[in-house]
């Protein structure tokens, strides 16, 4: 990933997003919360922003926040958006992502100008990753479609040409063929948005889904594809020039930094196995 990610990035201006479960239960999640090692290898790779998904707690609000402090204390953490999520100022457990966001460590939006554009970035979490969060309590969320109304005009008022939803909710074929679900709903439901990358559903996409010319995209799961979406400016709108899922298998290259992090990373996992 992190060798195709570098030899993607166009003459224009590249962004590299992720639409959530940056943890997934392997044997590193064993280590997640004191190594961080996801986040830090995004960190690397140079991912630009990215939601959150229902796996990111299942060490509960406690150990996401502790992973995304073991992040920022081991280098830094790519910019993560959680604009629908709700918690609980009378519930000390997850007083720690309370902490996070007023650091503006958990943002709700997020403004990146590069190369004479600018993108505005925000998080969501669906309905159905909201109910198998079994063990995000008191966290909840709010409604995705409510929240990306507002945050994607008030993004647009700051300066943003293309608004982007990182959107960790899902699409599934319809009984007639045609692809439906919530991140369909929230594309139809939010004309300020310009672009949704949807995650949950482990949907390899080899197409755009077009909502009034308005792509969803999703690459599958577990890293097995990287999807790269190209736009092109159509008046006040983009127009989608290409999309590709690109297979990531042992054809492309390791990238040394990378590797040495995930060997530094399985060593710290033989111990948490084997000594811990």
């Amino acid at each position: 990933l992190a060798t195709l990610a570098a030899q993607l990035q166009g003459e224009g201006p590249t962004f590299l997003l992720d639409a959530g479960d940056i943890t997934m239960g392997s044997l590193f999640h064993l280590v997640a919360r004191e190594q961080a090692g996801e986040l830090r290898l995004m960190n690397l790779i140079g991912f630009d922003g990215a939601a959150l998904g229902n796996h990111d707690f299942d060490f509960r609000p406690v150990g996401l926040a502790e992973m995304i402090r073991s992040a920022q204390a081991h280098g830094g953490l790519p910019a993560l958006l959680a604009s629908n999520l709700v918690l609980d100022p009378t519930d000390p457990r997850d007083d720690g992502l309370e902490a996070l966001v007023a650091e503006g460590l958990l943002l709700d939006r997020l403004l990146i100008e590069r190369q004479g554009v600018t993108i505005g970035l925000i998080g969501l979490l669906g309905r159905d990753a909201t109910e198998v969060m079994g063990q995000a309590d008191p966290v909840t969320t709010s409604d995705a479609i409510e929240v990306s109304t507002r945050l994607a005009a008030e993004l647009r008022a700051a300066g943003a040409d293309l608004v982007v939803a990182l959107s960790h909710s899902g699409v599934s074929r319809m009984d007639d063929g045609s692809w439906g679900d919530e991140d369909v709903d929230l594309m139809r439901g939010v004309p300020g948005l310009d672009v949704v990358i949807s995650g949950h559903s482990h949907t390899l996409l080899e197409e755009p889904i077009l909502v009034d010319g308005r792509p969803v995209v999703q690459a599958g799961a577990n890293i097995q594809h990287l999807g790269e979406l190209v736009l092109e400016r159509d008046g006040e709108r983009w127009a989608v020039r290409s999309y590709t899922a690109h297979p990531l298998d042992d054809s492309i290259p390791g990238d040394p930094a990378a590797m040495a992090l995930v060997q530094q990373l399985k060593e710290a996992v033989g111990l948490e196995l084997f000594e811990g």
